[in-house]
């Protein structure tokens, strides 16, 4: 009798490491958001270096058994200033001008940028999203007004960049599980997917960039009649904004006036006291330089001006109608208000 033998062997088919790539692409979706960012009140200090550290945040949700890698690529262009400039970008008031420039940097200090301009770089990552779970991400990007571009020349109000309508950009790809480098940017960029607006505000504002410091008027004999000097005082204020300056005399002449005159006050116990006149035109009939008022609207004898962002120059001027005086070293101090 013959005996007929069978061989068999066991064989286990993997059949979830054979499903589709597309079906496994499937089973991780991802998502980004980013806030809106506000750099606040800008004036003339910050114009050049405001910063804030905004936060890009996705999610990556996996419905798979299994952990799987994911290339992530999130773009940003130009926004509604210009889509095409990245670098810098700018924030617009009402018109394109006047404006402010910033810029967006990644982690790595690189303009973030797009794929599609030429002047910076999408953010490209490999992340690692296990099985069953939903997984954040943050990227902190830093938003700072750029030195360079005038900014000090913006006028005030408020200024804004919108990236939506298509200016912000996502693609998500499913990589082996120990490939690290991102591999998206073979995958098109799905748009409009984390809007937001950055935006600033440009105050009113006027600082004193020049002080005359000290204006000598010498060392002269008793008898010399009219004497005179000058100096300069330089003010800076954001652009189209008016001004009005104004100068009180410490030691006012008579006590109480307010139309620039005062005196100079002798050393020890010297009583006399010489009177001058402030003026912001030169020779002893040149206009009084005062200041009786208390605001821009209020101050009559002041000398007004409309800022440019940029610094002014305005000339001040000391007359003193005589020098018979006890000899001595005689001074006062001069208030310079600046209103606007």
């Amino acid at each position: 009798m013959k005996i007929f033998q069978w061989h068999f062997g066991l064989y286990l088919v993997p059949l979830a490491f054979l499903l589709p790539t597309s079906n496994a692409q499937a089973a991780v979706n991802c998502t980004a958001m980013m806030a809106s960012v506000n750099l606040g009140d800008i004036t003339l200090a910050n114009a050049d270096n405001e910063s804030i550290t905004a936060t890009l945040k996705y999610d990556c949700r996996n419905t798979y058994v299994f952990s799987r890698n994911v290339s992530i690529c999130l773009a940003v262009d130009g926004g509604d200033y210009d889509q095409t400039d990245v670098f810098p970008r700018y924030m617009k008031n009402t018109t394109p001008t006047p404006s402010l420039a910033f810029t967006m940097k990644l982690p790595n200090n690189t303009i973030w940028g797009s794929r599609n301009y030429t002047g910076g770089s999408e953010y490209k990552t490999v992340v690692n999203v296990p099985g069953g779970t939903t997984t954040s991400f943050n990227v902190p990007i830093q938003i700072s007004l750029s030195s360079g571009y005038n900014n000090i020349s913006a006028t005030p109000g408020n200024y804004t960049n919108n990236f939506v309508a298509g200016s912000t950009a996502m693609a998500v790809d499913i990589s082996s599980l120990f490939n690290l480098t991102p591999n998206c940017s073979s995958k098109g960029l799905k748009p409009n997917e984390f809007p937001f607006t950055v935006q600033a505000n440009v105050l009113k504002e006027c600082k004193i960039t020049a002080n005359p410091g000290v204006i000598s008027l010498g060392s002269e004999p008793a008898g010399e009649k009219n004497l005179s000097s000058n100096g300069k005082i330089g003010v800076t204020c954001t652009k189209t904004t008016p001004y009005n300056i104004g100068l009180a005399p410490k030691t006012p002449n008579p006590i109480g006036n307010t139309n620039g005159g005062g005196f100079l006050n002798g050393t020890g116990g010297n009583t006399d006291k010489v009177p001058y006149q402030l003026r912001s035109a030169v020779g002893t009939n040149g206009k009084k330089w005062g200041n009786n008022g208390s605001t821009i609207d209020t101050l009559t004898n002041g000398v007004t001006g409309t800022g440019s962002g940029a610094e002014q120059l305005n000339n001040v001027y000391v007359t003193v109608p005589s020098a018979d005086f006890k000899p001595d070293t005689y001074t006062d101090t001069v208030t310079i208000h600046v209103n606007y």
